[in-house]
């Protein structure tokens, strides 16, 4: 069977409202998924496989991810080895974190920034933001699996510090 995405980016989880309009640009906000691996396989339709991809939470355009930080709440059952990279569509599946490990016990952390550098100048000031990527058209933190067993049960926890960088960014 071919790899195959779901999306599970709707309706995300932060302390604002997921329609709030950033007014100022120093705005930021801690966006928050639990994904159910049982769950997945039922949006799928089908047990989850090597390579399948899961979009888990939604990035605006003109916004800065300072972090991504990914806890292991509730391991999966089954006991193959069960590992996942943590990534985007535009900079690659591994570029938040290379690999995370499913079978982790209970509240196992890890946490991940990305490598850009972006540079904005703003009233002849010229902010530089380092250790994360940012985003000028809308994107998503995306999962992929990397082992072929199926992940039938478990809970993991996604969570990014996103920072708007423009007014009239929403979410």
């Amino acid at each position: 069977m071919a790899a195959a995405t779901v999306d599970l980016t709707s309706p995300i989880t932060s302390s604002f409202s997921a329609s709030r309009a950033w007014v100022h640009p120093s705005d930021g906000f801690r966006a928050f998924r639990v994904i159910d691996w049982a769950e997945v396989n039922t949006v799928k339709e089908s047990a989850t496989a090597q390579n399948d991809t899961v979009d888990v939470l939604k990035i605006p355009a003109g916004s800065f991810v300072k972090d991504v930080i990914v806890r292991q709440l509730v391991a999966p059952t089954s006991t193959a080895a069960e590992t996942m990279t943590v990534g985007d569509t535009t900079n690659g599946p591994t570029c938040y974190l290379t690999t995370f490990d499913l079978q982790s016990a209970a509240n196992v952390c890890a946490a991940a920034s990305g490598t850009a550098i972006y540079s904005q100048a703003a009233g002849g000031l010229t902010i530089t933001y380092l250790g994360g990527l940012f985003y000028s058209a809308a994107d998503a933190i995306r999962v992929t699996l990397n082992s072929s067993a199926a992940i039938t049960a478990g809970k993991t926890e996604f969570s990014a510090c996103i920072i708007p960088l423009g007014s009239g960014v929403t979410i």
